[in-house]
């Protein structure tokens, strides 16, 4: 266990290090693609207590999680470094660091200096410096608009367990990325766009209409055989899967009908009832959708729409 141990230690130290001195990064890459594989090799991880530089922390699982304070980014010194929890840093990726929280979780993170907000993956330990409660991955910090800067004033917020191979065991959804989801949005509204636009129709002269010619004799249709029914296939036994997409989740009941009501216009919404951690939350749903593709698209509207926290979600239930 102690190996173990010296090394999660020597990751946060590292990750905060890297706080106190900056380096300058490159834009992203046009194309780039990242075969870091960072959420293959990681685990699911809350952590025991530790104490750094003076400083008890105790890691935990907190789905009210809201504070604000100082954001500060890492980049090129650990591009290609494991995290905290065993996964692979990537500077490009939208990731972060913070030292309770379970890894991997995700959180808002918004710049309260320009209004911006991005939702991140939280896999790593860390800032340790001063008075603040997030370390950006750069890709991250960009989106947020201070990367130059190095640091700004942000709100942190619990949003949900993450997902992929290092997700908390039992956590089964579909999640578009918040980048992707962005990028998804913009496609759908130009889609959109290109529909309404009227139809372009040649004009015909008069003049280069055919003459008309005698009406054509008419002649009885021959009577077609009818195909024999098909027998209808029996239905099999098997997993029943329902898609739906979550806009939010409160503790107040009133602050979930409030949504639902305004959530309405995109698709049908109900409200779903769920115990996390002996607390009762509301979670304001859209669906069910007949195919993931449906909810793809009304996903990119939410989006669009300024619903960033929209996430689509499978469910499997056994028949």
């Amino acid at each position: 266990m102690k190996p173990i141990i010296l090394v999660v230690f020597a990751a946060v130290i590292l990750a905060g290090c890297e706080t106190q001195i900056r380096q300058s990064a490159p834009s992203v890459p046009r194309g780039y693609t990242s075969s870091l594989g960072s959420e293959s090799v990681g685990t699911y991880k809350v952590g025991n207590p530790y104490t750094l530089n003076g400083v008890r922390y105790v890691p935990h699982e907190d789905p009210n999680y809201d504070r604000t304070g100082i954001a500060s980014w890492y980049g090129p010194k650990f591009h290609g470094r494991r995290t905290a929890n065993g996964e692979v840093f990537d500077m490009y990726r939208v990731s972060a660091a913070h030292t309770t929280l379970p890894m991997p979780s995700q959180v808002k993170v918004t710049n309260l200096q320009n209004g911006k907000s991005i939702v991140v993956r939280v896999n790593d330990r860390g800032p340790f410096v001063d008075n603040r409660i997030i370390d950006l991955s750069y890709r991250a910090a960009q989106e947020l608009g201070f990367v130059d800067q190095g640091t700004t004033r942000v709100r942190v917020q619990y949003y949900s367990p993450a997902v992929g191979a290092a997700a908390k065991p039992g956590v089964k959804q579909f999640e578009v990325d918040p980048l992707e989801a962005k990028r998804r949005a913009e496609q759908a509204r130009q889609a959109r766009e290109a529909q309404q636009k009227p139809a372009k129709v040649a004009a015909m002269e008069v003049s280069e209409l055919p003459p008309l010619d005698e009406p054509p004799t008419q002649v009885a249709p021959k009577p077609v055989a009818e195909p024999a029914p098909k027998a209808e296939p029996k239905p099999t036994a098997g997993p029943r899967k329902e898609i739906h997409i979550q806009v939010g989740a409160f503790t107040d009941a009133g602050n979930a009908a409030r949504l639902k009501e305004k959530a309405s216009q995109y698709h049908e919404a109900h409200i779903r009832g769920a115990m996390v951690n002996n607390q009762q939350f509301y979670r304001v749903r859209l669906g069910p959708f007949a195919t993931q593709e449906e909810a793809v698209t009304i996903h990119s509207r939410l989006v669009e729409a300024g619903y960033l926290g929209a996430r689509i979600m499978i469910e499997r239930f056994m028949q």
